[in-house]
């Protein structure tokens, strides 16, 4: 792989863990690829007891727990997340 490929795979995650780190007053995120973000809801403490209520792709939010309710807040930071999926090239 070039080293121009290299970096630009460096900063793509980089800013998107940047922008990931910003759900995580609501959230726990279990995994970040270039298709996806795992979202999980907070283990308690000292538990490993949390749930994967919803993944984020490019184009949907993926919902598994039909009960929970996305904070409001988090809704712009979902979405910005999702037009950062759609810049990887």
């Amino acid at each position: 792989m070039s080293k121009d490929y290299n970096n630009y795979v460096d900063r793509w995650y980089e800013h998107m863990r940047e922008l990931v780190e910003q759900l995580r007053p609501w959230y726990d995120i279990d995994k970040i690829k270039p298709w996806g973000v795992y979202v999980w809801t907070k283990d308690s403490v000292g538990k490993y007891d949390g749930e994967n209520v919803f993944d984020i792709y490019a184009n949907e939010v993926a919902m598994y727990n039909e009960e929970h309710k996305i904070p409001d807040e988090a809704w712009p930071i979902i979405r910005e997340i999702q037009g950062w999926l759609k810049e990887w090239k």
